[in-house]
């Protein structure tokens, strides 16, 4: 079996570039009945549109990862009785579980995710007291640092070519949701699975 995989990179990537092609050319070598060939192919920001199209065109499948954009971080207060406070420190004990914080039918491109890690109590103290910092005039409450994240036009028109181009489409991201995903288009979205956190 011959698997041929052309990641595609951004031009600003080009340091991690032999890093990852000699990972996945040595990755499947203790296989002898696979063969994994890599080319690496960079596309530049301002040609984005007609180079993504060029080599994109007819490919079985195309993975996308971390679609949507950081577009701003901040504090949201929040309320919480102590029996929610104990369940949240029960379901999310583990680093890097990163809950997302947004009711997406009202907030069109934009999605919200949870970044405080208030499980763990010195978390929890550095997050109030930076709000104090950066807000010293906020009204008194607890609060929760929020990344705001969104899709781009030029996120969405990447995920448009490769709906038009490849017979499959994978994407993952922390906040991606079914109504993103389907944003302008109406893609067809075949298969949909929440994670918890970055794992």
């Amino acid at each position: 079996l011959i698997i041929s995989y052309q990641p595609l990179l951004l031009q600003l990537y080009y340091s991690t570039s032999g890093y990852l092609k000699y990972w996945l050319d040595n990755y499947m070598n203790k296989e002898h009945s696979v063969s994994l060939r890599t080319y690496l192919q960079y596309i530049s920001r301002d040609k984005f549109e007609n180079e993504l199209q060029k080599m994109l065109h007819n490919q079985d499948i195309c993975f996308i990862y971390d679609i949507l954009q950081t577009e701003t971080v901040q504090f949201d207060p929040y309320i919480t009785s102590d029996k929610q406070e104990l369940e949240y420190q029960v379901n999310c004990q583990f680093p890097k579980t990163f809950i997302q914080d947004t009711i997406s039918s009202s907030q069109d491109y934009k999605r919200k995710v949870n970044i405080s890690q208030l499980q763990f109590i010195v978390s929890k103290a550095y997050t109030q007291l930076t709000n104090k910092v950066i807000q010293p005039n906020a009204v008194e409450s607890q609060y929760k640092i929020m990344q705001v994240l969104e899709l781009q036009s030029k996120q969405n028109m990447l995920l448009k070519i490769a709906h038009e181009n490849c017979r499959w489409v994978v994407c993952e991201d922390r906040a991606i949701d079914k109504e993103l995903l389907r944003a302008d288009d109406n893609r067809r979205i075949i298969g949909f699975t929440t994670g918890e956190g970055c794992f």
